[in-house]
Protein backbone atom coordinates (compact mmCIF):
# COMPACT_ATOMS: atom_id res chain seq x y z
CA UNK A 1 0.00 0.00 0.00
CA UNK A 2 2.01 3.22 -1.20
CA UNK A 3 1.86 6.84 0.72
CA UNK A 4 -0.56 9.18 -0.51
CA UNK A 5 0.92 12.29 -2.23
CA UNK A 6 1.34 15.23 0.27
CA UNK A 7 -0.25 18.16 -1.71
CA UNK A 8 -0.29 21.95 -0.46
CA UNK A 9 -2.89 23.60 1.43
CA UNK A 10 -2.54 27.00 0.72
CA UNK A 11 -4.27 27.14 -2.47
CA UNK A 12 -6.04 30.41 -2.75
CA UNK A 13 -9.51 31.35 -1.66
CA UNK A 14 -12.15 33.48 -2.55
CA UNK A 15 -14.18 35.27 0.57
CA UNK A 16 -17.70 35.48 0.20
CA UNK A 17 -18.31 38.32 2.09
CA UNK A 18 -17.27 40.32 4.98
CA UNK A 19 -19.96 42.11 7.79
CA UNK A 20 -19.19 44.60 10.49
CA UNK A 21 -21.56 45.43 13.35
CA UNK A 22 -22.38 47.30 16.24
CA UNK A 23 -21.87 45.31 19.72
CA UNK A 24 -25.35 46.17 22.09
CA UNK A 25 -24.87 47.41 25.18
CA UNK A 26 -25.41 44.44 26.88
CA UNK A 27 -22.97 42.39 25.04
CA UNK A 28 -20.45 45.07 25.39
CA UNK A 29 -20.96 44.67 29.56
CA UNK A 30 -20.30 40.95 28.95
CA UNK A 31 -17.57 41.01 26.28
CA UNK A 32 -15.93 43.14 29.52
CA UNK A 33 -13.58 42.50 32.34
CA UNK A 34 -14.64 45.71 34.56
CA UNK A 35 -16.62 48.44 34.66
CA UNK A 36 -14.93 51.75 34.92
CA UNK A 37 -16.84 53.89 37.82
CA UNK A 38 -13.39 55.88 39.32
CA UNK A 39 -13.35 59.53 37.38
CA UNK A 40 -8.98 59.16 38.58
CA UNK A 41 -6.02 58.33 36.34
CA UNK A 42 -3.76 57.14 39.85
CA UNK A 43 -4.79 56.56 43.14
CA UNK A 44 -4.52 59.21 46.24
CA UNK A 45 -2.09 57.72 48.05
CA UNK A 46 1.11 59.78 46.21
CA UNK A 47 2.40 56.54 44.63
CA UNK A 48 1.87 56.27 40.98
CA UNK A 49 -0.69 53.19 40.82
CA UNK A 50 -3.12 53.39 38.63
CA UNK A 51 -6.55 54.05 40.20
CA UNK A 52 -8.79 50.80 40.84
CA UNK A 53 -11.58 50.88 38.88
CA UNK A 54 -10.51 53.66 36.62
CA UNK A 55 -9.27 54.22 33.01
CA UNK A 56 -5.72 52.96 33.51
CA UNK A 57 -7.03 50.32 35.62
CA UNK A 58 -3.82 47.16 35.37
CA UNK A 59 -7.25 44.52 35.37
CA UNK A 60 -7.34 46.21 31.11
CA UNK A 61 -3.70 45.79 30.01
CA UNK A 62 -0.93 47.47 31.71
CA UNK A 63 0.93 51.02 30.02
CA UNK A 64 4.51 50.80 32.05
CA UNK A 65 7.40 48.35 30.89
CA UNK A 66 7.61 46.57 34.10
CA UNK A 67 4.14 46.06 34.93
CA UNK A 68 2.18 42.91 34.48
CA UNK A 69 -1.21 42.82 33.33
CA UNK A 70 -3.51 41.36 36.39
CA UNK A 71 -6.09 39.44 34.14
CA UNK A 72 -3.90 37.24 32.35
CA UNK A 73 -0.72 38.44 34.14
CA UNK A 74 1.26 39.36 30.99
CA UNK A 75 4.24 42.16 30.34
CA UNK A 76 3.04 45.26 28.45
CA UNK A 77 4.34 44.01 24.66
CA UNK A 78 2.59 40.44 25.08
CA UNK A 79 -0.69 41.71 27.20
CA UNK A 80 -3.34 42.82 24.37
CA UNK A 81 -5.62 44.10 26.21
CA UNK A 82 -9.01 43.78 27.82
CA UNK A 83 -12.41 45.47 27.30
CA UNK A 84 -13.69 47.67 30.12
CA UNK A 85 -17.14 49.98 29.92
CA UNK A 86 -18.17 53.06 31.30
CA UNK A 87 -22.24 53.53 31.92
CA UNK A 88 -23.18 57.43 31.24
CA UNK A 89 -25.97 59.52 32.14
CA UNK A 90 -26.80 60.88 29.05
CA UNK A 91 -25.80 59.90 25.55
CA UNK A 92 -22.83 61.30 23.57
CA UNK A 93 -22.76 62.89 20.31
CA UNK A 94 -20.08 63.83 18.49
CA UNK A 95 -20.13 67.43 17.52
CA UNK A 96 -18.68 66.68 13.73
CA UNK A 97 -22.14 64.88 13.13
CA UNK A 98 -24.35 67.66 14.89
CA UNK A 99 -25.31 68.88 11.16
CA UNK A 100 -25.93 66.04 9.36
CA UNK A 101 -27.85 64.42 11.79
CA UNK A 102 -30.00 67.90 11.89
CA UNK A 103 -30.44 67.53 7.94
CA UNK A 104 -31.43 64.09 8.03
CA UNK A 105 -33.89 64.51 10.79
CA UNK A 106 -35.50 67.61 9.03
CA UNK A 107 -36.07 65.37 5.57
CA UNK A 108 -37.20 62.08 7.24
CA UNK A 109 -40.85 61.05 8.82
CA UNK A 110 -40.35 60.76 12.76
CA UNK A 111 -43.00 58.16 12.48
CA UNK A 112 -41.85 55.48 9.65
CA UNK A 113 -38.70 56.88 9.15
CA UNK A 114 -39.58 57.27 5.23
CA UNK A 115 -38.35 60.81 3.36
CA UNK A 116 -40.97 63.47 3.29
CA UNK A 117 -41.12 63.56 -0.47
CA UNK A 118 -44.16 62.21 -2.63
CA UNK A 119 -43.38 59.43 -4.47
CA UNK A 120 -43.20 61.06 -7.92
CA UNK A 121 -40.70 63.81 -6.85
CA UNK A 122 -38.45 61.00 -5.05
CA UNK A 123 -37.85 59.12 -8.01
CA UNK A 124 -36.97 61.88 -9.70
CA UNK A 125 -34.44 62.67 -7.55
CA UNK A 126 -33.25 58.54 -7.13
CA UNK A 127 -32.83 58.91 -10.93
CA UNK A 128 -30.36 62.43 -10.57
CA UNK A 129 -28.09 61.01 -8.05
CA UNK A 130 -27.61 57.81 -9.91
CA UNK A 131 -26.12 59.18 -12.89
CA UNK A 132 -22.48 57.94 -12.57
CA UNK A 133 -21.03 61.36 -13.77
CA UNK A 134 -22.08 63.38 -11.17
CA UNK A 135 -19.74 65.43 -9.51
CA UNK A 136 -19.95 66.17 -6.13
CA UNK A 137 -20.75 69.68 -6.14
CA UNK A 138 -23.98 68.90 -8.14
CA UNK A 139 -24.61 65.73 -5.22
CA UNK A 140 -24.21 68.82 -3.07
CA UNK A 141 -26.84 70.81 -4.40
CA UNK A 142 -29.09 68.30 -5.09
CA UNK A 143 -29.11 67.16 -1.38
CA UNK A 144 -29.45 70.80 -0.80
CA UNK A 145 -32.56 70.56 -2.95
CA UNK A 146 -33.98 67.16 -1.47
CA UNK A 147 -33.65 69.12 1.84
CA UNK A 148 -35.84 72.66 0.78
CA UNK A 149 -38.42 70.23 -0.65
CA UNK A 150 -38.90 67.95 2.28
CA UNK A 151 -39.13 70.58 4.79
CA UNK A 152 -41.96 72.08 3.18
CA UNK A 153 -43.94 69.22 3.79
CA UNK A 154 -45.99 68.92 6.87
CA UNK A 155 -47.60 65.58 6.48
CA UNK A 156 -46.01 62.27 5.63
CA UNK A 157 -47.43 60.82 1.94
CA UNK A 158 -46.69 57.25 3.44
CA UNK A 159 -48.08 57.91 7.13
CA UNK A 160 -49.81 60.27 7.03
CA UNK A 161 -48.85 61.47 10.43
Amino acid sequence: MPKEQYRETYVGRKISHVTFNVDSATEIQQAAHIQVITKNLYAQDGQRVPASYGVLDRRMGTNQKDANCETCGLGLAECVGHYGYVELALPVFHVGYFRSIITILQTICKNCAKVMLPETIKKSFSRKFMHPELTYLHKKNLRAAVLKKAKTCTKCPYCES
